[in-house]
């Protein structure tokens, strides 16, 4: 009879702990979801985007936007090019990504009748797709960046103002991060310079940080305005020594993003 007792007072203690497990797991896929439907293309004013859950190739595109997990990401690839999927360097790289974790974002052209897809930052590479709705790749194009990611989180680095889509790379280096833009409609008239968006450096001469930031405050067909931050404070008490701001509007000239003005950006911070 003990140990009757025994058996089942031990099966009681297992299912109570399932259950905590399973609340905890739900607990923190929220939490994620929240986290990343946050991460904020607010600031430009881009598309609301929605998650993802569950979805099955091939019907992997329920919106007209949304996040893709490493599952459905990695099945598109399987799919649309099984030849790419193999030949793209971070096989190793993905043991290492919890299957939960969000690998894709994208967004529809509806005119088109086509999606444009955003594979994060990985291997230094960063990849953008032009897909049809059955997977059939159209196009791709890496956009290489640093040596690490230290400019993109949440994937901030790919967004969608108006009917410009912007990919953002990583420059890298000692004390040195930037993050630059390129801005473009679709895959076909990429131009070929990217604008400086962002930028940490360390000077260890003056010992001091210098920081670029900037936010859109306007976009046209052809134009794309920036509002800069530039920044130096010293770097034991933060202290902020000098602060500049700075708008600068560009505009697409031929296949080449132009600066409308003479502007002091290249001076004060040595990039345009």
């Amino acid at each position: 009879m003990k140990w009757i007792l025994a058996i089942a007072l031990l099966i009681l203690i297992s299912s109570s702990c399932n259950r905590n497990k399973q609340g905890n797991l739900v607990e923190n896929n929220v939490a994620e979801i929240d986290t990343i439907s946050a991460s904020s293309d607010s600031e430009y004013n881009y598309d609301s985007l929605y998650v993802i859950e569950n979805v099955k190739c091939p019907n992997v595109f329920k919106r007209d936007s949304g996040f893709l997990r490493k599952k459905e990401a990695l099945e598109i690839l399987r799919i649309a090019s099984p030849s790419l999927y193999d030949s793209i360097p971070f096989q190793e790289e993905l043991k290492d990504i919890l299957e939960r974790s969000y690998m894709g974002k994208y967004y529809k052209e509806k005119e088109q009748n086509k999606y444009i897809l955003y594979i994060e930052y990985l291997s230094s590479s960063n990849y953008i797709f032009e897909i049809y709705p059955d997977l059939n790749i159209i196009k791709y194009r890496d956009f290489a960046s640093g040596n690490y990611n230290c400019c993109s989180s949440n994937f901030d680095g790919f967004k969608k103002a108006g009917k410009f889509y912007s990919i953002r790379y990583c420059g890298t280096g000692s004390g040195y991060c930037a993050g630059h833009v390129y801005i473009f409609k679709d895959l076909d008239n990429v131009p070929e310079n990217s604008i400086i968006e962002q930028c940490f450096m360390f000077n260890p001469i003056k010992n001091i940080h210098i920081s670029l930031s900037s936010s859109v405050n306007n976009i046209t067909n052809t134009s794309i305005r920036f509002s800069y931050e530039y920044k130096e404070e010293d770097a034991d008490s933060e202290k902020v020594l000098l602060t500049k701001h700075i708008d600068v509007e560009y505009n697409l000239v031929g296949n080449k993003w132009v600066a409308k003005d003479n502007i002091d950006i290249q001076e004060m911070f040595g990039l345009y």
